[in-house]
């Protein structure tokens, strides 16, 4: 046998487990993604329903209209 030092080296199941983290790194990451925008697309949907609500209201008026029309113009 050799006496000189031996240098570890990167075993298939040490690169398996560097794998795995990255595979779950990146599960975590993208659900995280995924929920903020779905979070931000209900809050959209929400601020989009509000306006059409507001604005198919009854406008109510207090006070008397006037208008004027002239048909030849």
């Amino acid at each position: 046998m050799d006496n000189r030092k031996r240098e570890n080296a990167f075993s298939g199941l040490e690169a398996a487990i560097v794998m795995i983290a990255f595979v779950v790194a990146a599960a975590v990451f993208g659900y995280s993604m995924i929920s903020t925008g779905m979070f931000a697309t209900q809050k959209v949907q929400e601020v989009t329903y509000a306006g059409i609500k507001q604005n198919a209201s009854v406008a109510i008026t207090d006070g008397l209209i006037r208008g004027h029309y002239n048909e030849g113009q």
